[in-house]
């Protein structure tokens, strides 16, 4: 026999204790979001790129001041090397609890690997969108510019990213 102890909450409602403590225990920054990496996803970073990733969704998820430094470091890999980029963005998808962390990952780094690097990235997202539902939800955070903008308003129109908050993951 399993026996659940639950801490007392008065005047909270069960459900509602538990979520603030799970927000509680994912504010603290303890890799709860990188645990949700696959394992082969999880191996092809190293260390300080894992926690990147984890400081990265926690920052877009609380926006705690101490963790800002990572959009820095986020823009140096961008413009460094793109390709990296991409597997991080990938990652932070992976990681990314909710539907606003989501778009942020649209808005900040996706958008500006095409703005950057379209051309070159354009067949891969295209590709992964196919079966990464969650990566279909963040490209709609991305505004539709640069070079690729074309290929981008096709994939908008393709998957009805006008309304991309119907999409079900």
């Amino acid at each position: 026999s399993l026996a659940l102890k639950i801490p007392e909450a008065p005047g909270l409602p069960l459900a509602l204790f538990l979520v603030v403590n799970i927000d509680a225990n994912r504010a603290k920054g303890n890799d709860l979001y990188i645990r949700s990496l696959p394992t082969k996803m999880n191996q092809q970073f190293t260390a300080q790129d894992l926690y990147l990733i984890e400081t990265l969704v926690r920052f877009w998820d609380f926006r705690r001041e101490e963790d800002q430094w990572c959009l820095a470091e986020l823009e140096s890999i961008t413009e460094s090397n793109p390709f990296k980029t991409w597997r991080l963005i990938l990652a932070l998808v992976k990681a990314a609890p909710s539907r606003r962390v989501l778009l942020q990952i649209g808005a900040g780094p996706l958008e500006r690997l095409l703005s950057k690097n379209g051309p070159a990235f354009i067949g891969s997202i295209k590709d992964e969108v196919k079966s990464n539902v969650k990566l279909l939800y963040a490209l709609s955070g991305a505004g539709i510019i640069g070079s690729e903008s074309k290929e981008i308003q096709r994939l908008w129109d393709k998957y009805n990213l006008w309304h991309a908050d119907q999409l079900i993951f």
